[in-house]
C-alpha cells in the first residue's frame, strides 16, 4: 500500500535552491521532492542518534540498578561452555 501523500508549497532562498539542484543532479534524483524527502529522513535519523546518544550518556552516569541485581528467575548465568 502506497503512502498519502500531501502537496506542499515551499519557498527556499535561491542559494539554497541552486543547491537542491545540485544536489539532485549529482545523486541523479529524478526530482526535487526526492531530495526534500532524504534530507527529512536524514534529520529524523541524526535525532533518533542524538536521542540514543543522550540515552547512553545518562545511562553511563547513573546505571540501571536492576541490571546489577541477581536474576530472581531461577535460572544461574552461564557461558556457551556450559552447554
Amino acid at each position: 500500500m502506497r503512502n498519502a501523500t500531501q502537496n506542499v508549497n515551499l519557498r527556499l532562498p535561491s542559494e539554497l535552491l541552486a543547491y537542491l539542484e545540485q544536489y539532485r543532479r549529482q545523486h541523479n534524483l529524478s526530482t526535487r521532492t526526492e531530495v526534500i524527502i532524504k534530507a527529512i529522513q536524514t534529520l529524523r535519523e541524526q535525532e533518533l542518534i542524538e536521542g540514543y546518544k543522550a540515552l547512553s550518556r545518562s545511562y553511563q552516569r547513573k546505571p540501571d540498578p536492576l541490571s546489577k541485581k541477581p536474576s530472581r528467575d531461577g535460572l544461574e548465568p552461564s557461558t556457551e561452555e556450559d552447554w
